[in-house]
C-alpha cells in the first residue's frame, strides 16, 4: 500500500500533526506523573527496542528488514496512543489537545490517498517506460523488434506516460528472460527444456529457466525462459548479458547441415527412394557442431543416417 498525496501538499502539515501528537503525549504523562503505570512501561520498554534495532540498520550497517520494523514501530506507537487515551482521565487541557489533535489530523486527510496493490509481489520504482507490454500478461505480443530496442536502449519504446505510474508489482519467484536470435538460423530455445542462466555481474547465482514456445517473425525469434527462483537484485534490471547453458544428449549433426525453412530447423535426410526433410529441435550446439532431436513423433533420427546439406 503507497499513500498518495495532492498537489500542493507540505512537509509542514505532516509535522504538525507530529507537534500535535508530542503535545498530546506530553500532557498525558504529566497527568501520570508519580503514577506506576506497568502497562505502560512495557510499552515503552518495546518503543526504545524497536527504535535501538531501527539505529543499528541504518547507523550501523546491521541485517534485517527496515520496512518490517519502521511498520512495527508504528503499530507500537498506535497501541501506546490507544492506551493512554484510554487509561488517562482527560483534563481540560489534554481535551482541548485532543480537539486539535483531530482537526490536524482530518486536515491532513484531506490531503492524501492510500493505493493498494491489486496482488502480493515485490515492490519496485523502478520505471523504462516498457512495463506496458514487457510483462508476463502479454508475453503472446513480444516480438524482437520490441526486445532489440530494450536492449539497445531505446527510450518511449511503448508510449507510456510513465509520470502516472506509482510503481509495479513483480512477482519476485515468477520471472522471465527474453533474447532474439536469427530466423534464418537454427538457434533458439526448445519448449520444455530447462536451461542454466548466469547473468553478468552475478556470476555466483546461476539460474536454471524452463523454455516456452519460441515466437518466430521475420525479424527474428524471441526466446523466452520462464523461471521459478528469487530474483533479487535482478529486480530492477531491464537488460542485461547472460550465458546460457545446457547439458544434452541426441543427434550430433554439424550445423551447417540444419536449414530452416519456414522459421523451422530441419535435416534433409538421404532415403532409399530419395530424401525427405525432418523438422528438428535445436537442444544445445558449441563451435560448428549442434545436438538435436525429431520435433515431431513420427519422425526419427539415428547414427549412420546420412543428410544432404542445404
Amino acid at each position: 500500500m503507497a499513500t498518495v498525496y495532492k498537489w500542493g501538499y507540505s512537509d509542514e502539515m505532516a509535522q504538525s500533526v507530529v507537534r500535535a501528537q508530542k503535545d498530546v503525549l506530553a500532557e498525558q504523562l504529566n497527568l501520570l506523573a508519580g503514577i506506576a503505570n506497568p502497562g505502560l512501561e512495557n510499552l515503552n520498554l518495546q518503543i526504545d527496542q524497536k527504535k535501538s534495532q531501527i539505529a543499528a540498520l541504518v547507523m550501523q550497517g546491521g541485517t534485517g528488514d527496515l520496512l518490517t520494523l519502521q511498520s512495527e514501530l508504528s503499530s507500537l506507537l498506535l497501541q501506546r496512543a490507544d492506551y493512554l487515551k484510554t487509561n488517562v482521565q482527560p483534563s481540560e487541557t489534554l481535551s482541548s489537545l485532543y480537539a486539535a489533535e483531530q482537526q490536524l489530523t482530518d486536515q491532513l486527510a484531506g490531503w492524501k490517498s492510500e493505493v493498494t496493490a491489486v496482488r502480493d509481489g515485490v515492490v519496485s520504482f523502478y520505471f523504462d517506460g516498457y512495463e506496458q507490454v514487457l510483462n508476463a500478461d502479454k508475453l503472446s505480443v513480444v516480438n524482437a523488434d520490441l526486445v532489440n530496442s530494450v536492449i539497445k536502449g531505446a527510450a518511449g519504446g511503448t508510449g507510456a506516460a510513465t509520470s502516472n505510474l506509482l510503481y509495479r508489482v513483480a512477482n519476485g519467484e515468477n520471472w522471465y528472460i527474453a533474447f532474439v536470435t536469427s530466423a534464418s538460423k537454427p538457434f533458439r530455445v526448445t519448449e520444455g527444456e530447462q536451461y542454466t542462466v548466469v547473468f553478468d555481474g552475478y556470476l555466483n547465482i546461476p539460474f536454471t529457466g524452463t523454455a516456452l514456445a519460441p515466437i518466430i517473425n521475420e525479424s527474428g525469434v524471441v526466446n523466452l525462459l520462464q523461471f521459478h527462483q528469487d530474483m533479487g537484485a535482478l529486480l530492477n534490471a531491464r537488460s542485461l548479458k547472460a550465458t546460457i547453458q545446457k547439458d544434452a544428449s541426441g543427434f550430433d549433426v554439424p550445423l551447417d547441415a540444419i536449414s530452416v525453412d519456414n522459421g523451422v530447423p530441419g535435416l534433409t535426410i538421404v532415403m532409399a527412394d530419395g530424401t525427405q526433410r525432418v523438422e528438428v529441435e535445436v537442444l544445445a550446439f558449441s563451435g560448428d557442431r549442434a545436438v538435436v532431436r525429431a520435433k515431431n513423433a513420427t519422425d526419427t533420427l539415428g547414427a549412420g543416417q546420412r543428410y544432404v546439406k542445404p
